[in-house]
């Protein structure tokens, strides 16, 4: 019982961390995730397909917690602290490229990337999903 309240009481916080991972870390995701053991690690598809349905939630928890931070922050703390997470961020995604070969929900960082940068379910109605041996690809 001990352990739930625990986890009760830490669920929160962990949104918020989940959140500032996508954005901040996509490569420790699966650590930071679904190591914790709030949740069980899907595979493949259902893996890109948990990112597509809940992982804008986690950054939208992410950015009003940074909102709300920066609120009660003085002027000086809040320049630092959005260069700082702007710097992180450009340093993590400037130079990313989809690899097409990959399956679907193998590769984190790429399963954010498409759904943040496509409509929908993060495909393109342009691009179709086949099956393959490795799992589904693009």
């Amino acid at each position: 019982i001990a352990t739930s309240i625990i986890k009760i009481l830490l669920f929160v916080p962990w949104c918020i961390t989940v959140g500032g991972t996508i954005l901040m870390w996509p490569n420790q995701l699966e650590w930071i995730a679904f190591q914790t053991g709030y949740i069980d690690s899907p595979e493949g598809i259902h893996r890109f397909a948990h990112w597509a349905e809940i992982g804008h939630h986690y950054v939208m928890i992410f950015l009003a917690f940074l909102a709300c931070l920066l609120w009660t922050l003085p002027p000086l703390a809040r320049v630092t602290l959005v260069i700082g997470l702007l710097s992180r961020f450009a340093h993590v995604w400037h130079e990313f490229q989809v690899d097409w070969s990959l399956p679907l929900g193998l590769h984190d960082k790429q399963s954010i990337y498409l759904l943040a940068t496509s409509g929908g379910c993060g495909l393109s109605e342009r691009l179709s999903i086949q099956k393959t041996e490795a799992g589904f690809v693009v």
